[in-house]
């Protein structure tokens, strides 16, 4: 009897899948510097990611703009625009850095040229008494991408109420490539 016992808790053991799969919830991209199209970060400790449905073949979950090297403007302008449709209202994010020269950190308090905002689709938060941080790890004007990580404390003035944005990383096309 011990015998087909040992060989029952043998068998057992070489046909129960070893591993359980474990549900996450959304999990944050990587941060990577290659023109992955990605943007996401924390608010307020949740994971936040762009997401909208495509529409006439163009997804406006993610666009990217600005004046690129070679053309008609003096400075480099980056733009970053980061909406979730899933939000209802739609929750987005912007990154507005005027005069980009190269990599490195950029502490950014909104003005009429820079700005990080992040609106939840009733309220937007800004930087106010404090600086943004933008730090680019890759400008590369040859292949058009340019990343980044992020991170501000946002505030609204108006409803005295504030957010917290950490984490964040993006890595895009510049202008925004599908």
């Amino acid at each position: 009897m011990k015998k087909y016992i040992f060989f029952l808790l043998i068998f057992l053991t070489l046909t129960t899948p070893q591993c359980i799969k474990i549900t996450r919830g959304p999990q944050l991209p990587p941060i990577t510097t290659w023109g992955a199209n990605t943007f996401g970060c924390l608010v307020n400790g949740n994971v936040w990611l762009p997401y909208s449905y495509l529409q006439g073949g163009i997804n406006y979950a993610l666009w990217v703009g600005g004046a690129i090297p070679g053309s008609y403007y003096k400075n480099q302008t980056i733009s970053i625009t980061a909406n979730n449709t899933k939000t209802s209202p739609t929750s987005t994010f912007d990154i507005v850095i005027f005069n980009l020269k190269d990599t490195g950190t950029y502490e950014i308090q909104n003005t009429l040229s820079d700005g990080l905002t992040y609106s939840d689709g009733t309220i937007d938060y800004a930087p106010v008494d404090t600086f943004g941080t933008v730090k680019i790890l890759r400008l590369d004007t040859i292949a058009d991408i340019v990343s980044g990580t992020f991170s501000f404390r946002g505030t609204n003035t108006q409803f005295n109420k504030t957010v917290n944005i950490t984490n964040g990383r993006f890595d895009v096309h510049w202008p925004y490539k599908q």
